[in-house]
Parts: C-alpha cells; sequence; structure tokens
C-alpha cells in the first residue's frame, strides 16, 4: 500500500516493511507491512490510499478501526468502516481507502498459502461483507496490535512465529473474537454441544437444541458458526460420525446396524455421507484403521 498524498496524517503514524523469505511465502502466513495509522483531517480524494490492480495476488489488508471511519473502495465492492469494527480487503482487486477526520486505525499486509481460504470464509461468515464489529472481549485489535508493535520494538522473532500469530488472528476474524468465546462451561454454544453430544444418534432439529438452550432459532444459529466454525447441522453430522468411525474400529457391527445406530434412517445415506467427508466407505475405513 502506499500513501498518494500524506496530507492529514500525524506524525505518530508508523509504517513498517518486511521482506518474507521465500521458504515464508511458500509454507507460513506472512507480513510484507504494517502500520498504526493516525489522521488528523478529512482526506481528500488526491490524499486517499491507493493500490495498483493485480500487484499483489493472494495478499490481504487487515484493519481495525480504533476511531474514525474509512470508506473502502476494493474492486466493485464499497462500503464504510466505523470506529470498533475490523476490515479484510482483497488486495488483489484495485483498491482505495479514504479515513476520515480524526481516524486512527492498526493494518497489517498479509499473505499465506490458503489466505484467500482465510479471506472468502471471513467474509462468508460476515454475511458476504468485508467488514464486521468483532466481539465484546475479542483478541482482534490486541492481537494486531502486537504485531505492528514488534516491528516498531525491532523485535526479532522468527517467520515461524509471526506466522502463527497471524494465524491466530485470522481465526479471531472468522469466528469474530476470542477463540473461546461461547465454549465455557453454562455457555449456550457450550451447553448446546453438551446437548447434542447426548442426543445425536436422536431425530434433531436446529429448532430443538436452540429451544434446549433457550435462543432463539435464528440467534443460536449464528452464534453456534461464530464460535464452533460448524453450522449446528454440520456439528451434528460430524458427531454422527466420529461416533460411527468408533463403532466400526471397535465393535463388529454391520454398517447398516451402525448407520441406524447412529441416528441415519437410511444406510445409504450414511454411506454417502460418511464418504464425502471423510473420503472413503465405511468398510474401507474399517480395514484401514491400524
Amino acid at each position: 500500500m502506499k500513501a498518494a498524498e500524506e496530507k492529514g496524517m500525524l506524525s505518530q503514524s508508523e509504517v513498517y516493511f518486511l521482506t518474507p523469505s521465500a521458504t515464508a511465502r511458500k509454507l507460513f502466513y506472512y507480513m510484507t507491512c504494517c502500520g498504526h495509522f493516525f489522521s488528523d483531517s478529512m482526506q481528500t480524494e488526491g490524499g486517499a490510499y491507493i493500490s495498483i490492480p493485480g500487484r499483489s495476488g493472494d495478499q490481504f489488508l487487515l484493519a481495525y478501526i480504533r476511531r474514525g471511519a474509512i470508506d473502502v473502495e476494493n474492486g466493485e465492492v464499497r462500503y464504510t468502516a466505523v470506529k470498533g469494527q475490523a476490515a479484510v480487503i482483497d488486495c488483489g482487486l484495485s483498491f482505495r481507502i479514504s479515513p476520515a477526520q480524526g481516524t486512527e486505525a492498526v493494518w497489517i499486509h498479509a499473505g499465506g498459502a490458503n489466505i484467500r481460504d482465510f479471506y472468502e470464509q471471513i467474509v462468508s461468515f460476515h454475511g458476504g461483507k468485508q467488514f464486521f464489529c468483532p466481539s465484546a472481549g475479542s483478541r482482534v485489535y490486541t492481537d494486531m496490535l502486537k504485531l505492528v508493535e514488534e516491528q516498531g520494538k525491532g523485535s526479532r522473532i522468527s517467520e515461524s512465529q509471526a506466522s502463527r500469530k497471524l494465524y491466530e488472528l485470522l481465526c479471531c476474524m472468522l469466528f469474530n473474537g476470542n477463540l473461546d468465546d461461547g465454549m465455557r462451561s453454562g455457555e449456550p454454544v457450550s451447553d448446546a454441544v453438551a446437548y447434542i453430544d447426548v442426543h445425536y444418534h436422536e431425530e434433531l432439529s436446529v429448532e430443538d437444541i436452540a429451544m434446549a438452550v433457550n435462543l432463539s432459532a435464528a440467534y443460536f444459529s449464528r452464534h453456534f458458526r461464530s464460535c464452533t466454525g460448524f453450522s449446528p447441522h454440520e456439528y451434528i453430522i460430524l458427531k454422527r460420525l466420529c461416533e460411527a468411525k468408533k463403532l466400526l474400529h471397535e465393535s463388529d457391527k454391520t454398517v447398516r446396524e451402525i448407520a441406524y445406530e447412529v441416528g441415519y434412517h437410511s444406510e445409504v445415506n450414511f454411506i454417502t455421507s460418511f464418504k464425502e467427508k471423510v473420503g472413503m466407505p465405511p468398510a474401507v475405513f474399517r480395514r484401514s484403521v491400524l
């Protein structure tokens, strides 16, 4: 990213540039630049931050707006991210960022082998939007700030350490906050998981589970996915398949018997689901287990 002009940028703004090794580009998540931005005046058309389309490939700009707001144009997408929101910007497309008066933002230009998959999932999880509000207690801002501050202090962390920290940051952005949100004992998602673990072999609907944890079905579905990465329906399927694997390994029961025992009403549906998620039919799995 480059500034077309420095107009409105306060002196405490910081920008750090990094050059990842060939190994990091191939195997790790990495940063090419990062910074902490402060603006004291409205950015004009000429004072916006711009990119040249197609130059950055599978790299993305991650940002958190501490104060103020930024107008973003990314390809054909246009939006305004405001105080308390995080944003992910596809640097493979042209983009223009125009900070408003009094804006403070922390940003990281990041790349990695499958970072585009992260980007697509983050956007999907947040309703197709490139910006979102991290939940209360989220580590998105603090994790991003630490990565930037480490560069300011001249910290010599290894590329593998930086990769792990970027991975955790991406996971926080994906799950909209702290990775442990909603999974503590007594929290709705934790209680829902416990309920599914007991009743997975029964006829379960999202409405049944939501009712068991005293939430509306719509809110429960969104909250469960933001905390676990799975929809409730997908979690039920994966739970049933885990139990089926155990039975295939530890018992002599037929595939048909196992299918019904773990909650399927059709042997064919069970085999189809098992093959789709595991990559092989149940009979082949049984023979392949050591």
